[in-house]
């Protein structure tokens, strides 16, 4: 069965000001009340009846929507949603709401973001104390929950070199998984810029999930991909994310308004006003725009499949077509 994947902002509101943060509002007024959004939930499904869906809600904070257990209980109820994760700072988590996430069916994993396994490297992007109230709760998810614990590290120039320590520290402390993204400047975290991950520090960064995860590859053969998820409950299972531009994902924001992904700011269309088939179309056909008009070694690259990162390439140039300054091939 064809799979449809997409990230759901479902709040902007959130507790912690990030210095990478994509977003520049941290309001809830963008927010749509829990009918609206059950009721997109039935727009997608309706449309994607042949599909299996899977959604990572996130925000801002998801968790401080009061809410929130309704909506995943609408996902629960919708028989083409397979599944569904949260990401989260995990700060809002308390004994009562991990109990209450025990309870939905399809939630598979409680994705939980840091910044690096050094607490003054942490705290220094997501706010003094941070780490430690995140630990003591990623502890409290162990004691009670059997959902996955997932932890997840937004990658830049500065703590990049911290990758090492970062998997070792995930798997030390019982995660069953981590995931690696990269850091592009958008929103708060245009400010940071210059901090996005270099060519040169990509390979690194690469380098070092090869050499944690054991695997017999040179850096050449995961260019393609855009982040990592490492499976530490299989043997260091490493499985390559590629850009899924097109129309077998979306990021829905929290009036809903479809992007092709969060850190490709471009308005495909709004779930509420546009025919949620004709939002399909634009998807696929942006992705095919890709394939035909890149710039640079990006438009002669001889990589099956890739199109480089056209969030990072826009967030750097203001063009969606520019080359990848992050692929270390060529030139």
């Amino acid at each position: 069965m064809k799979e449809f994947g997409f990230q759901w902002h479902i709040t902007n509101l959130c507790n912690l000001r990030c210095r990478h943060c994509y977003q520049s509002d941290f309001t809830d007024d963008d927010d749509l009340s829990t009918d609206i959004n059950k009721h997109i939930i039935k727009v997608i499904s309706g449309h994607l009846t042949d599909q299996a869906i899977s959604v990572n809600v996130t925000g801002g904070e998801p968790l401080l929507r009061p809410d929130i257990f309704d909506i995943f209980d609408q996902l629960d109820d919708t028989v083409n949603f397979k599944e569904y994760n949260i990401i989260t700072n995990a700060i809002p988590l308390n004994e009562k709401k991990i109990k209450r996430l025990e309870t939905c069916t399809k939630l598979r994993q409680v994705k939980i973001s840091l910044e690096c396994s050094d607490s003054e490297l942490n705290d220094k992007i997501r706010g003094k104390g941070s780490f430690k109230k995140i630990m003591f709760n990623f502890e409290l998810l162990k004691k009670l929950s059997t959902k996955q614990k997932v932890l997840m590290f937004t990658l830049g120039s500065y703590n990049y070199r911290s990758t090492p320590a970062m998997l070792d520290f995930s798997e030390k402390v019982g995660a069953d998984a981590v995931i690696l993204e990269r850091f592009v400047p958008q929103g708060q975290g245009e400010a940071m810029k210059e901090h996005f991950l270099k060519k040169e520090e990509w390979h690194d960064v690469i380098n070092a999930v090869i050499t944690f995860a054991g695997l017999d590859a040179h850096p050449n053969d995961l260019i393609m991909y855009r982040a990592f998820y490492i499976d530490l409950n299989k043997n260091k299972d490493v499985h390559g994310a590629f850009c899924n531009l097109g129309d077998e994902s979306m990021a829905l924001m929290p009036n809903a308004d479809v992007y092709p992904c969060r850190r490709t700011p471009v308005k495909i269309g709004n779930i509420l006003s546009d025919d949620f088939g004709d939002i399909l179309i634009r998807l696929k056909l942006l992705r095919e725009s890709f394939d035909k008009s890149l710039k640079g070694k990006c438009g002669s690259c001889a990589v099956s499949g890739c199109i480089g990162c056209r969030a990072l390439s826009h967030a750097l140039t203001g063009d969606l077509y520019e080359e990848d300054r992050q692929c270390y091939l060529g030139k």
